[in-house]
């Protein structure tokens, strides 16, 4: 949702201003009418607007795109470093009041900035800048913060509110090149609802079952998280997922990569020219390596409310249904894996039947070379031997 909200203001902030104001001053109050281009346009009730500072304080917002109503907001206030001039944009501070943007379905209560570069966080993504950790640190600073709180979304599949979105701290570092890197940087979103809005025909009966049961609304909370340190030639990296739904289950993901420098460095060299030929690529991951990963998942009544619902849509009662689960899992896993097939599928049929959660871990002896993952799909009996995996069922406390 913030990446969305950054997005929608872009046109704004960042194309060529020509103003023209209503009054014609560089401090002007009251009733402002500003044209940013010949589809762009920009009105406030009351406040003023430094058009040399590009920052103001204003009340009663409306933005227009060919003369069509897309943004309202009670309040924008706006400090920034000076207009947008070669793809940078620095805002000392942004605070923005009961937005609407009425052409999306979205709103928000109150969104703040501090000490962001729009014009670097803006500019277009791609795969090579996001490998190469330079679009994790693009426009944000040791002392950045982004927050959005009380936003709300719908269409008609779903409807969507969050309680708020915030980045957490940041700390950034140099690679040996120059190049800057986020040590550590994360995103925070505590209570997300996610509602079906209108279902398709073939899906409305489990639907009405998931409701029954009380799961009309899903809610999130979700933390990710990197922190990141140079060890010689290496750049070494854990990233963590948290996700909390309902008081009904937990998932936490861990894992650990190590890249080479001098991997990081070409990558760069790659997303500056616009490049991402997928040979290169291909050879690029030979200085990636998996190090680690665990994944806990802690049950405390989601799978008991799915078993349910399944069974209730088989007409089979809830123990029918978690020994044909338990089955269909068996006879597949051991298709998959005539080795290992059995010792993967054993804790897994145990949660089924008894609850509690399950931990999954790869700790290879040394770290894995991406590019290896290609060869583990042809053999994954191998690949499971070679990465260290084992799945444990974990007891209901």
């Amino acid at each position: 949702m913030t990446g969305f909200f950054l997005v929608a203001w872009r046109s704004w902030l960042l194309s060529p201003v020509a103003f023209a104001l209503v009054l014609g001053t560089s401090y002007a109050e009251a009733q402002i009418s500003i044209d940013i281009d010949e589809g762009q346009r920009i009105t406030f009730v009351s406040g003023k607007f430094d058009v040399r500072r590009y920052s103001g304080e204003m009340q009663g917002v409306s933005y227009f795109v060919d003369d069509r109503l897309v943004l309202t907001a009670d309040r924008i206030d706006l400090e920034t470093a000076g207009p947008p001039e070669d793809g940078q944009f620095f805002v000392k501070s942004l605070e923005m009041i009961n937005t609407d943007i009425t052409g999306e379905h979205l709103r928000f209560a109150s969104a703040i900035a501090r000490n962001v570069d729009f014009g670097a966080l803006l500019a277009e993504n791609d795969l090579v800048s996001t490998a190469s950790y330079y679009n994790g640190s693009a426009g944000f600073f040791d002392d950045s913060f982004l927050q959005v709180q009380q936003i709300e979304f719908s269409d008609k599949s779903a409807e969507v509110t969050i309680g708020n979105v915030e980045t957490l701290a940041f700390v950034f570092d140099q690679l040996p090149s120059g190049e800057r890197y986020a040590r550590n940087a994360g995103l925070l979103i505590d209570d997300l609802h996610f509602g079906l809005g209108e279902v398709e025909p073939e899906f409305r009966e489990f639907a009405e079952l998931l409701a029954a049961r009380g799961l009309r609304m899903a809610e999130f909370d979700l933390a990710v998280s990197q922190i990141a340190e140079i060890v010689g030639d290496e750049l070494r990296t854990e990233h963590a997922l948290n996700l909390v739904m309902d008081d009904m289950a937990s998932l936490e993901l861990v894992t650990g990569f190590e890249v080479k420098l001098g991997t990081l460095i070409a990558l760069r060299g790659m997303a500056a020219q616009g490049l991402a030929q997928e040979g290169v690529m291909l050879n690029l991951l030979g200085g990636i390596e998996l190090a680690t990963l665990n994944a806990t998942y802690l049950d405390d009544g989601l799978l008991d409310t799915l078993v349910a619902v399944s069974a209730a849509e088989s007409n089979i009662s809830a123990a029918e249904m978690r020994s044909s689960l338990g089955l269909l899992l068996a006879q597949t896993m051991k298709g998959l894996l005539p080795r290992n097939g059995r010792r993967m599928a054993e804790p897994i049929e145990t949660l089924l039947k008894q609850g509690g959660g399950l931990e999954v871990s790869v700790r290879p002896q040394q770290p894995v070379l991406l590019s290896n993952f290609l060869g583990f799909l042809i053999m994954p009996d191998l690949a499971l031997d070679q990465l260290g995996v084992t799945v444990t069922h974990l007891r209901r406390q």
